[in-house]
């Protein structure tokens, strides 16, 4: 008897750990309704509490028994909350690829961020952090509920609806320059790199799957992208569709195109180191703020230089003025592996072009080239106009004086003679 429960404590708590609610099914039973009450958590029943009916109370550990009335009455209220089960998932929030029971974000994105669930969930974060205090814990000695092998589980409901709130904000994040137009970030990560946008973003977790990814020098082609599922059995839809733009890849600096929510992944990476917090996934070492930091510009770097000197500036003067860096820390430009990047070398003469800023991109066949303009020579400078002599005043006519007759030139055949006194 004890090797069995042993054995269903081990089930459940490897479902748990690796995902707290199991993967959701391929095909609907033959007995399904739509209109039927679901859920996935194990130990739990539909009519404890299921899809777009959560009812907190029921899954959650009792409340110890305690001066304050007021925040029983208000975490008992939270019985019919409009959201899917998936907001108590903690397994995307570290960032991690689970081996078993892998859940692919994109399709639970939607539920998740629907209005009605959204707008439950603020009115319930309001209401218990102001009826409730961290002090107004759970029994979790007699516990025995859907959570029990969940070695994170929180220990109260301020906890509780604090983790859940942080939780779907980060979920639901867009790009807010085009809000109503683009996906949400974790689509965009998980269908552009494959990589888990947790909320937990002090690892580095992920930067292996887009160094993978931009290692080689490519380009993807402009056009419309359209994904639709859905799946009734777990309440699940994930349409979308708009248009994509050109991408570069490339493992040079500036040579991959990179999203509004990659740019804003690297950000909060860059910012969320902590002291003996930060672990390398491979061997589990602690990992120094410098090596941190070189790490992740290794592979940041590859985006558009101008968004990516920007946060990378940004989180050295946040560490230079908390002390974690002295002032003179200057980034020696190594990589991963100790080596300086080779630098490009300038053309030996004016001859030579140069080499191109993008030359993983192909020029198209229609594009021809531009013949080179000749230079114009320069002008002959103008020699300066001699200034004219001064003109001497004409006398004045004397009334009275005889005009001296002129002398007639010789093509003309005529010249009459006018006396001075007639002109009077």
């Amino acid at each position: 008897m004890g090797f069995i429960a042993l054995l269903i404590t081990t089930v459940v708590a490897l479902s748990i750990s690796t995902g707290i609610l199991a993967r959701r099914p391929d095909h609907c039973p033959q007995n399904y309704r739509s209109y039927q009450q679901r859920t996935h958590i194990p130990l739990n029943q539909p009519w404890r509490s299921s899809n777009n009916r959560l009812n907190f109370p029921n899954v959650y550990p009792p409340l110890v028994y305690g001066p304050n009335p007021a925040c029983q009455t208000a975490w008992s209220s939270l019985n019919y909350i409009p959201c899917h089960e998936k907001i108590w998932n903690r397994s995307w929030d570290n960032g991690k690829h689970e081996t078993l029971f892998e859940l692919d974000p994109t399709s639970y994105s939607g539920p998740i961020c629907q209005r009605s669930c959204t707008d439950a969930m603020n009115r319930a974060y309001q209401l218990i952090v102001s009826q409730c205090t961290p002090e107004d814990k759970f029994d979790m000695e007699n516990y025995v509920g859907p959570f029990t092998a969940d070695p994170e589980l929180e220990d109260s409901p301020v906890a509780v609806i604090s983790t859940i709130q942080r939780r779907l904000q980060h979920t639901c994040r867009k790009n807010p320059l085009s809000y109503y137009t683009s996906d949400y970030c974790v689509n965009d990560l998980y269908n552009d790199w494959f990589v888990v946008d947790g909320m937990n973003t002090a690892n580095l977790e992920g930067l292996d799957l887009i160094e993978s990814a931009t290692r080689m020098a490519r380009t993807e082609r402009p056009g419309y992208k359209y994904r639709a599922a859905n799946d009734q059995c777990d309440d699940t839809w994930t349409p979308w569709s708009g248009y994509r733009q050109e991408r570069s890849f490339g493992p040079g600096e500036n040579q991959t195109s990179c999203s509004w929510c990659t740019i804003d992944w690297f950000d909060r990476k860059l910012q969320s180191w902590e002291e003996d917090k930060v672990v390398d996934p491979k061997n589990g070492t602690v990992v120094a703020l410098p090596d941190y930091l070189r790490r992740i510009r290794h592979v940041g770097q590859r985006c558009q230089s101008n968004d990516w000197n920007r946060i990378y500036g940004q989180a050295i003067h946040k560490y230079k003025s908390a002390g974690l860096l002295p002032p003179d820390w200057k980034d020696d430009g190594k990589d991963v592996s100790g080596k300086k990047p080779c630098k490009k070398t300038k053309p030996s003469s004016s001859e030579q072009p140069d080499v191109p800023t993008n030359p993983w991109r192909k020029v198209p066949s229609y594009v021809k080239p531009v013949k080179p303009v000749k230079p114009v020579k320069p002008a002959k400078p103008v020699k300066p106009v001699k200034p004219l002599k001064p003109v001497k005043p004409l006398e004045p006519l004397e009334l009275g004086k005889a005009v001296e007759s002129v002398t007639p030139a010789k093509h003309l055949d005529h010249v009459e003679e006018i006396d001075a006194q007639e002109l009077a």
